[in-house]
């Protein structure tokens, strides 16, 4: 209610004010919702993020593994030795070798290449150049 003594401009004033403060408190709360649905938003959009990351990681394991396999499987076909399977059968070969030159009673040392000789050199006859038809001589 409007003070008994207040002029009515004064009275359009205060009421002029109250509605801006009004308006600015409500602003202040519509700023404030904003700010915290964009918070949300943003929460939302990083956890989904996140959970696609899990899931591409997990897919892309997955499709190592099936490629990995199918690898395998075709060098086992083939009959082409795995990396392991060689470094496997070098093992084995080593133990061999031990066991052979133990048996034999000759110290394990490796044998030492044969000596090439050194290349001849071959000198290779110039031919002459053929003779042209103004060198040689006229029939007749």
């Amino acid at each position: 209610m409007a003070k008994k003594n207040v002029s009515p401009v004064e009275e359009v004033e205060h009421r002029i004010r109250q509605g801006i403060q009004e308006v600015e408190e409500g602003a202040k709360r519509a700023r404030k919702e904003a700010e915290s649905a964009l918070d949300r938003a943003r929460k939302e959009v990083e956890k989904n993020i996140k959970q696609g990351r899990k899931e591409v990681e997990k897919t892309s394991k997955q499709i190592r593994k099936v490629v990995d396999d199918s690898v395998k499987q075709t060098l086992t076909r083939l009959r082409i030795p795995t990396k392991d399977a060689i470094h496997s059968l070098h093992k084995r070969l080593d133990q061999l070798e031990k066991r052979i030159d133990s048996a034999m009673g000759a110290p394990a040392a490796k044998k030492k290449a044969a000596a090439r000789k050194p290349a001849v050199k071959r000198t290779v006859a110039r031919k002459t150049a053929a003779k042209t038809k103004a060198s040689r001589p006229k029939k007749g």
